[in-house]
């Protein structure tokens, strides 16, 4: 950081290349940003560089524009200047807290500046636990405009998972290690240690490394990895493509951007030696179990307001099932393969012993219920006669870590508009570019497969 905001030109260009791609990659940026970097004790910055390469390697790109260059020739030549940034992450500290601090601020209702991701979910799970672990939250992850779309941000989150898990290569620990040695995410201050307050601003005469290699750096010991942004599908899809849960979406939307906060985490798993006490009693797997608890509320909130207004794809897209290609599946509908494609299948090795879960099993649901469920999948009534049934057999499928019936995005995603979230046919059949008689054949043949799989002993006919 003191390398940084140096005012070396060096130093300089390399903190302007970074604050041009945060500007280019976003619409909300402010000099606030500038000064989160250069003050913000708990803020990191981690970065993907492009390699070096030698003078005969810098070819451009066979394109129409032939200003582009080869993505495998972005770097630096070699003994000239920095090379460039690919992907810039920047990344903040959160949680360490002491128990003492949770409860009494839990207590209070005001939350404590900072450490947004650990009292988020404190109130959502009304755990007093979760802040006391520590962890990282991605504030954002920016790729260079001429190489998106090729992989890099995958990569480089990737790399910063591995840096965490301390499976890099190998771990030189050189002296640069005390970049990270002192991190107790944002504790500093409020256990005393006020040396940010009384640090002398003035010109320094010997400069720490601009950049230094991850791989000679000592990781500090965090529990979880996190993100927290505006939900929209593009944003969505990455993250959970790069094995991140979704634990937590806010219900009301933001007031400036109109979108709904999610907040997803990733467990580090090389950092599970917890604490025998019974506060840190947790075991692996646990940001599972919490993305387990945010589908099942999820599931329950998708008949009201603000979420049933959600498209199907995002809904299954939120609930884990997939990327939710329902596009693909319609246009499949009216190809030459439509005919197959209208009837769900068995998933391959399907244990004939799983079932619903107590809600949904035959136990649960009276003699009247079946029967209204027989006569829809007879033709003898509307879907809305049986729909109170549906929704709840519904729920325990997408519930459902592991699957009991397999189900296409398209048939999924009526699953979710017409049982879930209780729309009229027509708006269902909107989204999805179906007519509202195509779309409650489909609903028929996906509730016949599903109930013949699931309540063998309900016929579809009299014997």
């Amino acid at each position: 950081r003191n390398a940084l905001f140096s005012f070396h030109p060096v130093a300089e260009n390399f903190l302007q290349r970074i604050m041009n791609l945060f500007a280019a990659a976003h619409y909300k940026n402010s000099p606030n940003d500038l000064q989160l970097l250069s003050d913000a004790p708990t803020h990191r910055l981690f970065v993907l560089l492009g390699p070096e390469y030698a003078e005969g390697d810098f070819k451009p790109c066979n394109s129409e524009n032939s200003t582009a260059l080869h993505p495998t020739a972005m770097g630096k030549r070699v003994g000239t200047s920095l090379p460039d940034a690919l992907v810039v992450i920047q990344l903040a500290f959160e949680g360490s807290m002491k128990p003492d601090l949770v409860k009494a601020t839990l207590s209070s209702g005001e939350m404590v500046p900072g450490d947004l991701i650990p009292w988020a979910l404190s109130q959502q799970f009304c755990s007093a636990d979760f802040p006391t672990l520590s962890g990282a939250r991605i504030v954002r992850v920016v790729t260079h405009p001429e190489v998106q779309g090729m992989g890099y941000g995958s990569q480089a989150i990737c790399q910063l998972r591995d840096f965490f898990c301390q499976s890099l290569a190998t771990l030189a620990r050189s002296s640069a290690s005390e970049l990270f040695d002192a991190v107790e995410p944002a504790m500093r201050v409020q256990t005393g240690d006020r040396k940010l307050q009384s640090e002398s601003i003035r010109p320094r005469k010997r400069l720490p490394p601009l950049l230094v290699s991850m791989e000679q750096i000592k990781p500090p010991r965090i529990d979880w990895l996190g993100t927290s942004f505006g939900l929209n599908r593009r944003a969505l899809n990455f993250w959970v493509k790069n094995g991140f849960m979704v634990v937590h979406v806010r219900q009301s939307a933001n007031d400036v951007t109109g979108e709904h906060n999610a907040i997803l985490l990733r467990e580090v798993s090389a950092n599970v030696e917890w604490r025998q006490s019974e506060s840190h009693s947790r075991k692996s797997g646990w940001v599972h179990d919490m993305a387990k608890e945010m589908r099942k509320r999820f599931i329950r909130l998708l008949a009201i307001p603000p979420f049933n207004s959600f498209d199907t794809s995002m809904c299954l897209s939120l609930l884990g099932k997939g990327m939710a290609n329902v596009a693909e599946d319609v246009r499949r509908l009216h190809g030459a393969e439509s005919k197959q494609n209208q009837h769900a299948t068995l998933h391959d090795g399907a244990d004939e012993s799983i079932s619903l879960s107590d809600e949904a099993h035959p136990s649960r649901l009276t003699t009247h219920d079946l029967k209204r469920l027989k006569f829809y999948l007879r033709g003898m009534a509307d879907h809305t006669v049986a729909a109170d049934v549906l929704s709840i057999i519904a729920a325990d499928i997408l519930y459902s870590d592991v699957p009991i019936v397999e189900l296409t995005e398209l048939q999924a995603a009526i699953l979710v508009g017409v049982s879930l979230q209780q729309r009229p046919v027509d708006s269902v059949s909107s989204e999805l570019k179906l007519s509202p008689a195509h779309l409650l054949s489909l609903y028929s043949k996906t509730a016949r497969k599903i109930v013949l799989h699931c309540f063998p002993h309900v016929p579809e006919r009299d014997p």
